[in-house]
């Protein structure tokens, strides 16, 4: 007859390995940290690489404020003695900011300050973000 407890066990191993996928999808996305970031056209938009399933975020440039560099700070230990320990791609948050509607947008995860920075000099350069986004 039928045997629940063998129909049980192949669903669980189908979920864990679905499960197991994304995690490991998330895990992969965490190493490579690969974001594409387009501006232009009135528009900035963020892209994740190798992402299933991903749609790129749009972002009205009339709307993005304050857009700058900034480090994350996250123990309050490393705030006060200025250490900062570096996980890499594990840190949170991205080293470009901005401000869109009510909201703090942080983009290009897992590069450093100075290529951060270099990149906000590349699009004030063409153009492409004017004092009305950065101020």
């Amino acid at each position: 007859g039928d045997n629940p407890a063998g129909l049980f066990i192949l669903f669980w191993l189908i979920a864990w390995t679905v499960a197991g996928f994304f995690v490991f999808r998330a895990f992969l996305w965490m190493l490579k940290g690969k974001e594409i970031i387009t501006v232009g056209q009135g528009r900035l938009s963020i892209a994740r690489k190798g992402v299933l399933f991903s749609r790129p975020k749009v972002y009205d440039l009339n709307e993005v404020k304050n857009l700058r560099v900034q480090e994350d700070k996250t123990d309050i230990g490393e705030i006060f003695s200025g250490r900062r320990s570096d996980l890499g791609p594990f840190k949170l948050g991205g080293k470009i900011r901005f401000e869109y509607g009510l909201k703090t947008v942080k983009i290009a995860n897992g590069i450093d300050e100075a290529e951060a920075r270099f990149i906000i000099d590349k699009l004030k350069e063409r153009r492409l973000l004017t004092e009305k986004n950065l101020g």
